[in-house]
């Protein structure tokens, strides 16, 4: 398979993305997976790959349980998306946690911690030598 073009990547991501989250709302009944999200899916330049990303409320241990609850159902996953969708090659699903998420939270702790700009004790609107009205 040679590389597919960033049309068709767009269009095979959205719809494993949408197709994912309709079958394992449906299909597993699990309720440590009742408060997470797919928030990303990245396909591999021929298309046979997906690493799909996942954060739960709950932190990074709830998103690390649901990445290995959603791996250990990857196969049963790949079936549905095989039968759901029109897809001639169904890719194979690596299911890894988003540290999005985590890192966004870092860094605003981050810029919260760093104090306020010093302001200039002069005035701005001060006449310089030579500025005046002088007439």
């Amino acid at each position: 398979m040679g590389r597919a073009s960033e049309k068709r990547k767009a269009r095979v991501r959205s719809l494993l993305m949408a197709t994912l989250a309709d079958v394992v709302r449906t299909e597993l009944n699990d309720p440590r997976l009742e408060l997470f999200s797919i928030t990303d899916l990245r396909l591999s330049k021929d298309l046979t790959s997906a690493r799909v990303l996942v954060s739960a409320v709950g932190g990074p241990e709830a998103s690390e349980q649901c990445a290995k609850i959603l791996q250990t159902a990857a196969p049963l996953l790949w079936n549905r998306l095989r039968d759901e969708t029109d897809l001639r090659h169904v890719p194979h699903l690596k299911f890894e946690v988003d540290h999005g998420p985590e890192y966004q939270a870092e860094i605003e702790r981050l810029l919260m911690d760093i104090p306020p700009a010093a302001e200039d004790d002069s005035p701005e609107e001060e006449d310089s030598p030579g500025q005046g009205d002088g007439g």
